[in-house]
């Protein structure tokens, strides 16, 4: 199915910043399957515990892949759509498990006191990227962390004082971009979020994003050009933006006054972004249009 048909399934029309409401499921955690058929992504429609679900774009059929009491969450594609990562509690501590992509043979990868989140595959399909974090608030914990993806290899990739969390790899495999959390600065009563970008083998990150406030989820474009991420730099309210590669370009994606933004994710063709967005009494997931760059 291509892109181009995006109205065929849409359910409303748009919103602020052209944002269309894709499914009136609770959802959040989206990502685009590789073949751009499908849309897997988290929800509690079924009960109090977070499920993993797959939209079928073609028809909005929608199929429930885990079935359990804890939570089963942040799923992410393999680069050829044959196997879902994911974290889950059903074990009673958050580890990175495995998954085909029709929810059968789930495997733990992980099995470790620290609470082990946000998978990501490698872009060549061998390795996955992972948080492993510790402690709460001030004094937490985070550092980057890959596995081969049948969970052994684990090795640590960050050495960090303050938390970097939600990694992925460029498209080239050269570069993780992921969020560092900063002190808050003077006056201010939350931490500062940045996106950073860190080489492989690199002792220092470089820091994209050096807006005040929180600037997080980060989505690196198939192309490796683009970054997609939240920010609530504009009067507090979260919404999706754009940047190149190197943190220039800034673009502001969705301007919603009854909407705030999350964790965005392309399309395979880069003409579209899906985003969960907040009402303040629901989470659903929507999908954006994007402009090729000049």
């Amino acid at each position: 199915m291509r892109l181009l048909a995006l109205s065929v399934f849409m359910l409303s029309a748009p919103s602020g910043g052209g944002a269309r409401l894709l499914t009136d499921v609770d959802g959040t955690y989206p990502a685009w399957s590789p073949d751009a058929t499908k849309v897997v992504f988290q929800s509690t429609k079924d009960g109090a515990d977070a499920e993993i679900y797959v939209l079928e774009l073609g028809d909005q059929r929608l199929r429930r892949l885990t079935d359990n009491e804890s939570d089963d969450s942040q799923p992410a594609w393999s680069p050829d759509g044959s196997f879902i990562a994911f974290v889950s509690e059903r074990d009673g501590n958050p580890e990175i498990y495995r998954m085909k992509a029709d929810g059968s043979e789930q495997v733990r990868l992980t099995d470790h006191a620290k609470r082990d989140l946000h998978p990501r595959f490698s872009p060549d399909g061998t390795k996955i990227l992972f948080n492993r974090e510790a402690g709460e608030g001030r004094s937490s914990t985070a550092h980057i962390y890959e596995m081969r993806r049948d969970g052994t290899e684990v090795r640590q990739l960050s050495e960090n004082r303050f938390p970097y969390t939600y990694p992925s790899w460029s498209p080239d495999q050269k570069t993780i971009l992921f969020v560092q959390w900063l002190p808050p600065a003077p006056g201010a009563a939350r931490p500062d979020t940045e996106i950073a970008l860190l080489e492989r083998g690199g002792a220092e990150p470089k820091r994209l994003s050096p807006a005040p406030g929180f600037d997080g989820y980060p989505s690196w474009s198939p192309d490796g050009d683009r970054i997609a991420f939240a920010s609530d730099r504009q009067g507090g309210r979260r919404q999706i933006y754009l940047m190149g590669k190197d943190g220039s370009r800034v673009q502001q994606l969705t301007d919603s006054e009854g909407l705030q933004f999350a964790a965005p994710s392309w399309s395979p063709d880069m003409s579209s972004i899906v985003c969960v967005g907040d009402d303040g009494r629901n989470r659903r997931l929507y999908v954006v249009p994007v402009k090729a760059p000049r």
